[in-house]
C-alpha cells in the first residue's frame, strides 16, 4: 500500500528544489559578471605593459628651429628657448617686463591665533578641558579674520590697500613652434623682480607716500625693522623667457596633448624648465591601471569562485560521471569547486596575455597540465584503494557465511 504524500514533505521538497535553482541562477549571474570584469581588467593591464615596453621609442626628438611635417601627429620632444614679445605691466605699480607670467604678491603683518586644549582642575576635585588661545604677529599672504578669535583685542585690518595680481602672456614661441596655453600654464619659472629707485618714482603720488623700497621690494612700514599690524610687504615675481623642454603631439606648427594607445595613461603634454631628456619625462608616466590591477584581479577571482561554488552541485555531479574527471573530483574532494574556479580564472586571464607574453602563458598552461595530471593520478590511486577495500570486505562477509 502506497503511503500518501504528506503536505509537509512535499513542501520541503519544493523548498529544496527552489533553493538549488536560486543558487544555480546566482552562480550563473556571478560568472556572467566575472568574465567581462576580468576582460576589462586584463585589457587595461596588457595596455599598460605594452606602453611600458614601447615607452623608450614613443617620442621623436626634433629641432626647434624648423617644423618638419613628417612628424605631424607624432609625440615630439623639443628643447629650446621659450620666448615672447609681450610686455606684462603691473597696473598699480606701473612696472612692465617682457615675461610669460608676472605676479604681485602681497603680505600683511597680522595677528595669528594659536589654540590648544589644556586640562585644569575644578574646585570640586575634578578636571575640565579648556581651550587656551595664544597670539603672535607674523607676515601672512592670506587675510586672517580676527573676528573669529577666541579673545578680543587682537584686531586685524579687513582690507589691504594693495592686493595680489597676476598676468600671463597670450602668445609664446619655441623656435618655429607656437606654444599653446595648456603648455604655457606649466611654465612656473618664477623668480623675484628687484625693484629700484627708478621704479619707485613710477608709483602714483598716493602710493609713493605710503611705500618705501627695501631690498628690492616695497614695504609700508614706518620702521621696517619693527613692522606694525596692518603693514604691507609687496614684491613682484616673473617667469622670464628661458630654456625649456616640451613633450607633446605635433600639430602643424603647434602642440596638442598626445593620446597614447593605452588604457589608463593620461594624455601627454608637458613643458618643463631647462633641458630634460624624453626618457626622463616619460619615466614619470605611470598608467592608472597598474596601480589597481592586483586589487581588481582579486575582485575577479572572488566573483569566479563565488559563481563556481554556487553551481558546484550540478558541476560536481556532471564531473563525477565523466571518465578521468571523476578521478580529479576524488582527489580534490570538497576543494573541487575551488580548483575549477582557479582553472577558469587562469585560462580567462591568460587568453588576454598570449599575444604579449606567449612564453609565460604557455609555461603557465604546462604547469596547469602537470598539476591536473598529478590530481588525476592521485584520484586513480584513491579509487583503486577504495575498490580493493570494498573487495576485501565482500570476501570477508562471504567467508563468514
Amino acid at each position: 500500500m502506497t503511503e500518501p504524500v504528506r503536505p509537509g514533505s512535499l513542501f520541503g521538497w519544493f523548498s529544496r528544489l527552489s533553493s538549488k535553482v536560486q543558487s544555480l541562477l546566482a552562480g550563473l549571474l556571478l560568472l556572467l559578471g566575472a568574465f567581462p570584469t576580468i576582460a576589462w581588467i586584463e585589457n587595461r593591464a596588457v595596455d599598460a605593459a605594452r606602453f611600458d615596453e614601447q615607452r623608450s621609442s614613443l617620442a621623436v626628438t626634433v629641432p626647434p628651429d624648423s617644423v618638419d611635417s613628417s612628424h605631424e601627429g607624432q609625440l615630439v620632444h623639443v628643447v629650446g628657448e621659450l620666448s615672447t614679445t609681450e610686455t606684462l605691466t603691473d597696473p598699480i605699480l606701473n612696472f612692465g617686463l617682457v615675461a610669460l607670467q608676472m605676479e604681485r604678491q602681497v603680505e600683511m603683518f597680522q595677528w595669528v591665533e594659536h589654540t590648544h586644549s589644556e586640562t585644569r582642575a575644578t574646585p570640586g576635585g575634578g578636571s575640565k578641558a579648556e581651550l587656551v588661545a595664544t597670539y603672535s604677529r607674523q607676515w601672512s599672504a592670506k587675510p586672517v579674520d580676527s573676528r573669529r578669535f577666541v579673545e578680543k583685542g587682537y584686531d586685524n585690518p579687513t582690507e589691504r590697500f594693495v592686493s595680489d595680481w597676476r598676468a600671463e602672456a597670450t602668445t609664446a614661441n619655441l623656435g618655429a613652434f607656437s606654444v599653446p596655453a595648456f603648455l604655457r600654464e606649466q611654465y612656473q619659472a618664477l623668480t623675484p623682480v628687484e625693484l629700484t629707485v627708478a621704479d619707485l618714482d613710477r608709483l602714483s603720488p598716493d602710493l609713493k607716500a605710503r611705500l618705501k623700497l627695501l631690498e628690492g621690494r616695497l614695504v609700508s612700514s614706518a620702521d621696517p625693522a619693527q613692522p606694525q599690524v596692518g603693514d604691507l610687504r609687496i614684491r613682484l615675481v616673473a617667469a622670464r623667457p628661458g630654456r625649456v623642454t616640451v613633450l607633446a603631439r605635433q600639430t602643424g606648427n603647434s602642440f596638442e596633448p598626445y593620446l597614447p594607445n593605452a588604457a589608463g595613461v593620461a594624455p601627454i603634454g608637458r613643458m618643463q624648465s631647462n633641458e630634460v631628456t624624453a626618457d626622463e619625462l616619460l619615466a614619470g608616466l605611470q598608467p592608472d591601471a597598474s596601480k589597481w590591477t592586483w586589487w581588481l584581479r582579486g575582485v575577479g577571482v572572488i566573483l569566479v569562485w563565488l559563481g563556481v561554488v554556487c553551481v558546484s552541485g550540478p558541476v560536481t555531479t556532471a564531473c563525477s560521471v565523466t571518465p578521468y574527471v571523476n578521478d580529479i573530483v576524488l582527489a580534490t574532494g570538497r576543494l573541487f569547486p575551488t580548483y575549477v574556479a582557479f582553472l577558469v580564472w587562469v585560462i580567462t586571464v591568460s587568453g588576454h596575455w598570449f599575444g604579449l607574453r606567449p612564453v609565460f602563458v604557455i609555461g603557465g598552461y604546462l604547469v596547469l597540465i602537470a598539476l591536473t595530471y598529478q590530481l588525476w593520478v592521485r584520484g586513480r590511486s584513491l579509487r583503486a584503494r577504495s575498490r580493493s577495500t570494498s573487495t576485501r570486505a565482500t570476501s570477508s562477509r562471504a567467508n563468514a557465511m
